[in-house]
Formats: C-alpha cells, structure tokens, sequence
C-alpha cells in the first residue's frame, strides 16, 4: 500500500488529491517504525532493548542523511 500511494502522490492530477495520497503514504510509512519498534521489544529483554531500536532506528535516520550528501 505504501507503494500504491507513493505512485498516487506522484502522479496526482490535482493538489487535492497530492495532499490526500500524501496523506495516506504518511500513515503507511510510519507504521514500519511503530511495528518494527514493537517486533524489537518483544524479541530483546530489557536491558537490550535500547539498542536493538538504536541500531533499527539508525537505519531510518541514516538514509536520508546520506542521500542529501550524496
């Protein structure tokens, strides 16, 4: 669905519909970081689990860090 709204995004006839894809694409995205955060808790005790979601978060934060330098 991610990808379905993205292509919607891009492909918007009008402004109304880009902010509505828009929309939906934002909801989609933020789901990988709220399941996969949860996916990690379950998995890591306590004491790991603070780095289990800093080395996943850093996957989300480093990609586009380093596409703007790129």
């Amino acid at each position: 669905m991610f990808t379905v709204f993205s292509l919607g995004t891009a492909l918007a006839p009008n402004l109304v519909a880009f902010f509505i894809f828009r929309i939906l694409t934002a909801f989609y995205g933020t789901t990988f970081l709220i399941v996969g955060s949860n996916c990690l808790g379950d998995v890591y005790r306590p004491t790991e689990r603070a780095t289990a979601v800093g080395w996943f978060l850093l996957g989300f934060e480093l990609g586009p860090t380093l596409g703007r330098k790129l």
